[in-house]
């Protein structure tokens, strides 16, 4: 009888979690575009990692400019392909979170990442990440050449 008591409870605690969560999107769905990007200015992690994948732009840009905002997070909606193309423009353009390598790298991994963005930071990353990029299916053409191109020089 403990044993199943455990079994039980071992997989509740996880699940009210994510209840929680489901509960708070539902929340955040019944709210207008004003209301959310008032929330995303000023939301906590959890309401910022979901109105940053919001469809709406200005929402999602909204969330960019909380200023709880953390390299970390940045670093993953760099990576994410939920994301839209704008944030990532928008991140690409922000000097302060592009000094994290980790940022540069996600950007330029992401094939949503705007083409102009992705090669001015190309020529940043290492030779082994680039010979990675060069080798990748899953970003622009024009990215996997110039990789290949500065792996060939930088072995000169």
């Amino acid at each position: 009888m403990e044993e199943e008591d455990k079994e039980q409870g071992t997989p509740s605690e996880p699940a009210g979690e994510d209840e929680k969560k489901l509960g708070l999107m539902a929340q955040i769905q019944k709210l207008d575009i004003g209301q959310k990007a008032k929330l995303a200015r000023s939301g906590d992690k959890e309401v910022r990692s979901i109105l940053i994948k919001d469809s709406n732009k200005l929402v999602a840009m909204a969330t960019l400019m909380n200023p709880k905002m953390t390299v970390q997070e940045i670093e993953m909606v760099a990576a994410s392909r939920n994301v839209n193309d704008e944030i990532l423009r928008e991140i690409g353009k922000n000097k302060d979170w592009c000094k994290s390598y980790t940022v540069v790298l996600n950007l330029v991994n992401n094939p949503k990442t705007p083409v102009g963005i992705t090669l001015s930071y190309v020529p940043r990353l290492t030779t082994r990440d680039l010979r990675f990029l060069a080798k990748s299916k899953g970003v622009p053409e024009p990215v996997r050449v110039t990789a290949k191109r500065l792996v060939e020089k930088r072995q000169f």
